[in-house]
């Protein structure tokens, strides 16, 4: 195994000739011809019914607001959209109308009293980046109605989870080729478990990172694949506006310096093309660097600081972390199971007494991330490519790790995992294919787990008001 993984990494570093038929559109059929991809082609179209159906559902059904701070990322939008300008932390109330909504009382109007201080008096959300924000103005503006204003961007979220699937096609046919079916499939089944689905359909910055992420991460896996260090230029800007979304998205930072390395190696003895590669790979830093800028700009005017994150925790931590525990290594290794490999329900249930399905919950999750984990390292065909997004999700979790431990705000939690759980997915059947061999095998166990995540949704669509 170490000979063919060693093996695997020279012809990473070889420079591949270009061929006509590199475009991954080329060559490869949408239509699936063998009984297995048939299975995992109806096993993807049913997980992606199963996203629109249930998105849909919590996104007009689901009380507002969520427990998860969604009347604060909302009051971000309206902010925006009613000023112009990005709110100041600590400084800018939260709206009338959103704290209406909160009180149930909506379209009654009441008045925030001036005395209420606490978290909820503020948009207390202000610390994040404002991209996603500002993406949400155009849809706020649709109706003048508040609730509706607050659905219309919930349907949104959903919409961009289904855009995140079919970036995820892209991606999928680079790395599989005529399998394909089966990548879709796969990260399917995780952007339907009722976790995902609940986050992406409130309103939240959320949907926008994971149609980020999968952009970045298909742009620096193409440029390596197929050789294209032109592809780094829009790679570096997709990392940027990922950053300028959330600043989670700094975990594709390692991916995209991999890349740049990659692909300079293969032109070491080709000085010409090495300056080329290296201009390219330059300019696409540059832009991921520029387009976060205006922003660290406003925070060091507004906060002196990069960012508001430390203003932020101090406005949280009676809330987040009232008796002050210290986060230490040894409490965070022994949480991370727990907080991190369990993305099945939503984490509002946690919050609000909720019922339901716990046992699924236990066996999925018991399941899905060890063996997609398991199945990313224990074969050597492909494993780079699986190990580079074995290695996306691994960042994510070494960043919440960090933040918890270094920051002392403790972010090991499922839902900031979303955006890079469905790419070990992706990994995950990629290794399945190899270690089974049978492709009728993996697509029956991909259309087993859509079933099983629909047996988790069955109970829940007559309880959407309860979440």
């Amino acid at each position: 195994m170490r000979v063919k993984l060693f093996e695997n990494a020279q012809q990473l570093l070889r420079r591949r000739p270009r061929k006509s038929h590199d475009e991954p559109s080329i060559n490869v059929p949408w239509a699936p011809r063998t009984t297995a991809e048939r299975v995992a082609a109806l096993a993807a179209v049913a997980a992606i019914l199963l996203v629109a159906i249930s998105g849909s559902l919590v996104a007009l059904k689901a009380q507002l607001w969520a427990p998860i701070d969604e009347g604060a990322h909302f009051s971000y939008v309206q902010d925006i959209a009613t000023t112009g300008r990005l709110p100041i932390l600590n400084q800018t109330r939260t709206s009338n109308q959103s704290y209406e909504i909160g009180q149930h009382i909506y379209p009654k109007t009441a008045v925030l009293p001036k005395s209420t201080t606490g978290l909820g008096a503020y948009s207390y959300e202000a610390f994040q980046p404002p991209l996603a924000y500002a993406l949400d103005v155009p849809i706020y503006e649709l109706s003048g109605t508040f609730i509706v204003k607050a659905k219309l961007i919930r349907l949104f979220g959903v919409v961009l989870l289904l855009l995140t699937l079919g970036l995820g096609v892209r991606l999928s046919r680079l790395l599989l080729r005529t399998n394909w079916w089966f990548g879709i499939a796969a990260m399917g089944v995780v952007a339907a478990l009722p976790g995902v689905v609940v986050r992406v359909a409130t309103v939240s910055n959320l949907p926008l990172e994971m149609v980020l992420v999968m952009a970045c991460v298909t742009e620096c896996l193409y440029a390596i694949v197929k050789d294209r260090p032109a592809r780094l230029v829009g790679a570096g800007l997709l990392l940027g506006l990922g950053v300028l979304t959330d600043l989670f998205v700094i975990e594709l930072v390692p991916l995209f310096i991999v890349a740049i390395a990659i692909l300079t190696w293969r032109r070491r003895k080709n000085s010409g093309e090495l300056r080329k590669a290296s201009i390219q790979s330059g300019i696409g830093a540059i832009l991921g660097v520029v387009v976060v800028l205006p922003w660290l700009v406003f925070n060091e005017k507004h906060y002196h600081a990069l960012t508001a994150s430390s203003i932020a925790k101090k406005m949280q931590i009676a809330i987040v972390n009232p008796t002050h525990m210290h986060f230490g290594i040894h409490y965070l290794l022994d949480l991370l199971p727990s907080s991190t490999f369990f993305p099945v329900l939503p984490e509002e249930f946690n919050l609000i007494g909720h019922q339901i399905s716990a046992y699924a919950d236990q066996i999925i999750s018991i399941l899905l991330i060890p063996i997609a984990i398991f199945l990313s390292i224990a074969t050597s065909r492909k494993a780079i490519h699986k190990g580079l997004l074995l290695g996306v999700y691994l960042a994510n979790i070494i960043m919440c790790l960090g933040i918890s431990f270094f920051g002392q705000w403790l972010s090991l939690l499922t839902r900031y995992t979303y955006p890079t759980l469905i790419l070990l997915a992706l990994a995950g059947v990629i290794g399945a294919l190899d270690v089974l061999r049978s492709k009728l095998l993996v697509s029956v166990g991909l259309l087993g787990s859509v079933l099983l995540v629909l047996l988790i949704w069955a109970p829940l669509f007559s309880q959407v008001k309860n979440i």
